[in-house]
């Protein structure tokens, strides 16, 4: 918010934005999509996608139009890969599984969301704010090459 200069009601609604796109990709985009791509190409790709935007969000973005464009293919890269993870996860997994291996999906996401402040605020301090764009860049081209390997 700070380096944006926004306000609160402004951060709103540009969670609101990103939930917007997030859901419409999630509820008409990917069916769409996965009949004609292969599902382990668009993990790929959202990966790639989700780089570039955190990275450009960290280092660019100097308002709020700047953030709008980049939240747009975010957005979509997130929904996109929030789904397909977990089909994946259900294809690999045995279907008396199936409860507690999903559950523990949820519970590395709630993980993530406890974890990744902290490590956002020590990253800023310690190596400044674009920092953090680039070691989510680095984490979401390392997941961009587990993806190509698996498959």
């Amino acid at each position: 918010k700070e380096k944006l200069k926004i306000n609160q009601m402004q951060s709103s609604y540009l969670l609101t934005y990103f939930a917007i796109f997030f859901a419409l990709t999630q509820a008409k985009f990917i069916s769409k999509l996965t009949t004609r791509v292969a599902e382990y190409k668009i993990r790929a790709i959202s990966f790639v996608v989700l780089a570039i935007c955190v990275f450009l969000w960290t280092s660019i973005a100097t308002n709020i139009n700047n953030l709008l464009i980049i939240l747009l293919p975010f957005s979509i890269a997130s929904g996109l890969l929030h789904t397909l993870i977990n089909s994946a996860i259900s294809k690999m997994t045995q279907q008396n599984q199936m409860g507690s291996i999903l559950g523990l999906s949820a519970s590395f996401g709630s993980l993530t969301r406890i974890l990744a402040p902290i490590i956002s605020t020590i990253l800023a301090d310690f190596f400044g704010f674009t920092s953090i764009g680039l070691f989510c860049a680095i984490l979401a081209i390392l997941a961009f090459i587990i993806c190509l390997k698996s498959n």
